[in-house]
């Protein structure tokens, strides 16, 4: 987990994006660790948790600047071991952008070395549809494919076009984790069965977990089974 309290050691801000390195564009990196400036139109008024943030021009007006592309790459997470099955990744974001067709808020993961877009603000065609959160937003993303590749860095972006700037990434109490493992938390919901007395049909959906290992159906003729063992493995 990482709140930004101390900094954000191993967090690299540069300038382009992981498909826009620079190539002699005067940009400039706005990413900075701090508490938000009281008053700023796009900025929260205060961290999600403790005092400071990780964003785009969290000081000062609090708005990002216009022509420029700048970017923050988290240091490698290990996800070995983090449960294929359960792993989450978290962060609260607070995000202001302008519409996609103008200005780009993009998050990217990175695999074998290579940069993948992994979510950016909506594509539009009015130009209408800005993003503006009004509070603190939960964002909660499946890694579960990640685990299985081992270690990941993740890198968000920001591009601007020549108007109209808004506040852009504020980030706050990111954290990897994994769901226990619950007893019976994988039945199907919605299992449904004939009443033919000859010929029953039993009808289910798999349980979203992967890799499945195994579905168990169970019979008991004076009530429903409690679990996979308790009466007759069909």
């Amino acid at each position: 987990c990482e709140g930004f309290e101390g900094g954000a050691p191993g967090w690299v801000a540069d300038v382009g994006t992981p498909d826009r390195p620079q190539a002699g564009e005067a940009w400039v990196n706005q990413w900075e660790v701090g508490a938000p400036s009281a008053g700023s139109t796009f900025n929260p008024e205060a961290a999600y948790e403790g005092a400071k943030v990780l964003g785009t021009a969290v000081t000062g007006e609090g708005r990002y600047l216009p022509n420029n592309a700048q970017q923050v790459t988290s240091p490698v997470l290990d996800l070995t071991g983090a449960g294929a099955t359960t792993a989450r990744l978290r962060f609260w974001r607070w995000l202001s952008v302008e519409s996609y067709v103008y200005d780009q808020a993009s998050l990217w993961r990175w695999e074998a070395g290579a940069p993948v877009l992994w979510w950016t603000s909506e594509a539009g065609v009015t130009g209408a549809d800005a993003i503006l959160d009004q509070g603190w937003t939960a964002v909660d993303l499946d890694v579960r494919d990640l685990a299985e590749v081992g270690t990941t860095q993740l890198t968000w972006s920001l591009s601007s076009d020549p108007g109209l700037e808004y506040g852009g990434w504020k980030l706050d109490s990111l954290c990897l984790y994994t769901l226990a493992d619950a007893p019976r938390h994988y039945r199907a919901q919605d299992l449904s069965a004939s009443d033919d007395a000859e010929e029953v049909t039993v009808r289910w959906s798999s349980p979203w977990v992967r890799p499945l290992y195994a579905t168990a159906l169970v019979r008991r003729l004076d009530g429903p089974p409690i679990s996979a063992t308790d009466g007759e493995l069909l």
